[in-house]
């Protein structure tokens, strides 16, 4: 038989079962060494032909109704290959209520591949990629670890379906944004500053004093904003955002207040009064970065797992290049 892939008879009934919502569990991916002989139609299979060893993949990603992951052997695996063998084909398998089944079987044909054994930590990898339609919603979930190396496109497809998503998620839950107006009345004398400094607690409920403020005055009362001496330092407190001015201002100022929810006890923080622009510079600053990421990385586990084989890969040899 030529070289080809095929769904079986098995795992056509389980994609057919499968709605939106419901998921497809892959149990294990084997590579062996069998031929298709004259006459088999391995639409039918249930096994490989001569399997041999359990291999890995990269983490399933499904994009407009196809789900791809990346097929892999390594000569270290399951303790490390002792022998070397012609890999002439693989299977994908999957859960169909309490049974596994064949679902996806490929045969190399007339282009088998040669593995070598592991020996003096020299790896032999051989990678297959898989496409399998699937109906839309279905998730594809893995039994296993996703132990394969990365190659730089199945990693920047791994950030962007995973890592953005979930950042803009971050991002969306540590940002409150609202217009407020900063009176002309409610505004107090500061006994223990410089004479005539005074300071006004501006009510928001949703304010809490572990959060970082930070305000933009529209461009129409920036002028007064500096006329009344408006300092550049703001507090939040619990409920309110507290002010402070060399006097109070001829005139209510219109800005920007945007919050952003910080993991520990705030201080006094430094905001300077500018533009939208400059507000969004300030969001890039290091405590901002490490909250996202710190969280982020808690929570990805499949690029930790990514990201740890190949740190590994790097320690074992350096002759081979994965990227």
């Amino acid at each position: 038989m030529s070289y080809g892939f095929i769904i079986t008879v098995d795992g056509q009934k389980l994609l057919a079962k499968r709605v939106a919502g419901e998921k497809i569990e892959i149990t294990r991916v084997m590579v062996g060494k069998g031929n298709v002989q004259e006459g088999q139609s391995p639409v039918y299979f249930t096994d490989l032909v001569e399997p041999v060893a359990q291999a890995t993949s990269t983490s399933p990603v499904v994009k407009e109704n196809i789900v791809s992951f990346i097929v892999e052997y390594r000569s270290d695996l399951n303790g490390g290959l002792k022998e070397g063998f012609w890999i002439k084909e693989f299977g994908i398998f999957a859960k169909d209520d309490e049974k596994e089944i064949l679902l996806y079987y490929a045969t190399l044909g007339d282009f088998p591949q040669y593995v070598t054994a592991y020996k003096n930590g020299a790896l032999d990898v051989r990678r297959y990629p898989v496409s399998i339609a699937v109906s839309n919603g279905v998730k594809v979930t893995l039994n296993y670890p996703a132990n394969a190396f990365v190659t730089e496109e199945s990693f920047w497809e791994l950030i962007k379906k995973e890592a953005i998503p979930y950042l803009e998620g971050i991002i969306k839950n540590l940002i409150i944004q609202k217009n407020i107006v900063i009176p002309v009345t409610g505004w107090e004398e500061i006994t223990e500053g410089e004479e005539g400094d005074v300071s006004i607690d501006l009510e928001e409920q949703i304010v809490t004093e572990e959060m970082i403020p930070f305000v933009s005055i529209v461009r129409s009362d920036m002028k007064t904003a500096r006329d009344c001496g408006m300092d550049t330092t703001i507090e939040t407190i619990n409920g309110a955002v507290k002010f402070y001015a060399e006097k109070v201002p001829e005139k209510e100022i219109n800005a920007s207040l945007l919050l952003l929810r910080a993991g520990y006890e705030s201080d006094i923080y430094i905001n300077n009064i500018a533009t939208d622009n400059i507000i969004k510079k300030y969001l890039l600053n290091i405590v901002y970065l490490e909250s996202i990421f710190k969280n982020a990385l808690k929570i990805m586990k499949n690029i930790k797992s990514i990201l740890s084989n190949y740190c590994s890969l790097l320690k074992e040899q350096s002759k081979t290049s994965f990227f």
